[in-house]
């Protein structure tokens, strides 16, 4: 036993049944200034190196209980840490003869646990930080086993709420029928990681698009590490720009038609060079005002007094009570629109050079009005013109403007039209389906002009 002792590398005392040092390792003396004549005195009465004052009382209890006790205590300098046991011990004749003192040092143990713990807060402190992040784990069958405040916020459910739930229910139902969680489980535990770009759902059933990832916890955790960001705003940003680019090569691909079709049918109907570019550029600067008010309102659809007034102010002033405009508000679709103010542009233009507008005594007026019918709600619009002393009621030529009205809006539009030539001036009626909500339908059949 003293060979054992002697060659121990741990700090050993042994203590009689009142306290009294029976024995001692040579390492005792690093925490207690033990020497061989010290043998018998009470352990209290020896210097100690260690921050231990329960220990007389720790002693007698193990005694008393045979229960060992362990403590965590302070060396000196409180730089050093030891683990000090108390265990009872037994004689030959098995009775007990008193208690075994152990002292381990754990410092380094104590300093990685210190590292370790600080490390832990660290990351708690990220985690409960990051409140623009959703951070999940789950457990290996993807129940819901940590939720940080950026989850709650993105998902609007709190902690209490979600734990102990399956991670699968943040998936939209088409997901889920896809196997989506399963494959991106599987996905993140062969590759390391599973990129997650799609819509969520949340326990409202509202949805958002979430951007992240999903990882496998290692080893000892189980389980798997989802970390989610809210995007939907750029998600929804990144749509709109998809769709104006779409409706932008929607709408140049209808201008360039109805360009190509103006440019056809106004060199049909002109015989000089001249003639053609006055005829063609007054109709440009007609579709052009449209798409200005387009681009000017952000809107796919034009108030259709606003298109009559830039259409009559386009041709310069007029004499007071010359123009009437008059009708109930109503809103163009803007491909309505554009084919509408071609028609439009028509009718002033004659009534500048031949009718209405040509002298100061003519008289114009635009009124319109919504019609109740069995097939729906039809909007009415009647350009009349009056005190025109001389006009041809019966021209024999056809040109774009009349071909544009009598052909053009019913085939583009569905609308059914009258174009009539009477002793006092030109009247012209038009008539097209309105949707519910008193803006002009959309055309139902798509074509060009030409048609």
């Amino acid at each position: 036993m003293k060979n054992l002792l002697g060659n121990s590398q741990m700090a050993t005392i042994f203590l009689d049944n009142d306290l009294r040092v029976k024995g001692f390792t040579p390492t005792t003396s690093d925490l207690y200034q033990l020497v061989q004549g010290d043998l018998g005195r009470l352990i209290g009465d020896i210097t100690s190196r260690i921050d231990y004052p329960d220990l007389g009382n720790d002693v007698l209890r193990v005694l008393r209980t045979l229960t060992p006790v362990e403590r965590e205590v302070a060396g000196q300098t409180g730089e050093t840490r030891y683990l000090v046991g108390v265990l009872p011990y037994r004689s030959i004749d098995n009775s007990v003869a008193g208690a075994l003192l152990t002292f381990a040092d754990i410092s380094d143990i104590v300093r990685t646990r210190g590292a370790l713990t600080e490390s832990e807060a660290r990351y708690r402190l990220v985690v409960e930080s990051a409140t623009d992040y959703a951070i999940i784990t789950m457990d290996e069958g993807r129940r819901i086993n940590g939720w940080n405040p950026g989850a709650q916020n993105i998902f609007g459910a709190s902690r209490d709420e979600m734990i102990g739930r399956s991670g699968d229910l943040i998936f939209t139902p088409e997901d889920r029928a896809r196997g989506a969680p399963d494959d991106e489980a599987a996905h993140a535990a062969r590759d390391g990681r599973a990129a997650d770009n799609r819509w969520h759902l949340r326990p409202d059933g509202s949805r958002f698009w979430g951007s992240g990832v999903m990882m496998p916890l290692k080893p000892p955790l189980r389980g798997f590490l989802k970390i989610l960001h809210d995007r939907t705003p750029e998600r929804e940003n990144e749509e709109r720009q998809r769709l104006l680019m779409a409706e932008l090569q929607h709408r140049v691909k209808n201008i360039l038609a109805i360009v190509r079709s103006i440019a056809s049918r106004t060199l049909e109907n002109t015989d000089h060079l001249d003639d053609f570019a006055a005829h063609f550029d007054g109709r440009l600067q007609a579709l052009a005002r449209t798409q200005n008010v387009l681009t000017r309102t952000g809107s796919r659809r034009i108030d259709l007094e606003e298109l009559v007034s830039e259409e009559l102010l386009t041709h310069g002033p007029h004499e007071e009570g010359q123009v009437t405009i008059e009708g109930p508000e109503i809103d163009l679709n803007d491909r309505s629109a554009e084919i509408f103010a071609l028609a439009l542009h028509e009718l002033a233009t004659n009534a500048v050079k031949y009718g209405a507008l040509a002298n100061p005594r003519g008289q114009v007026s635009v009124t319109w009005r919504i019609l109740q019918s069995g097939s729906g709600r039809r909007l009415s619009l009647e350009w009349r013109e009056g005190g025109v002393a001389a006009l041809n009621t019966s021209p024999a030529r056809h040109g774009f403007g009349r071909d544009l009205i009598e052909r053009g809006l019913p085939y583009e539009l569905g609308a059914a039209t009258s174009l009539e030539f009477l002793p006092g001036g030109v009247r012209c009626t038009i008539e097209l389906p309105i949707e519910t909500d008193g803006h002009a339908a959309p055309a139902s059949l798509r074509g060009n002009i030409e048609g």
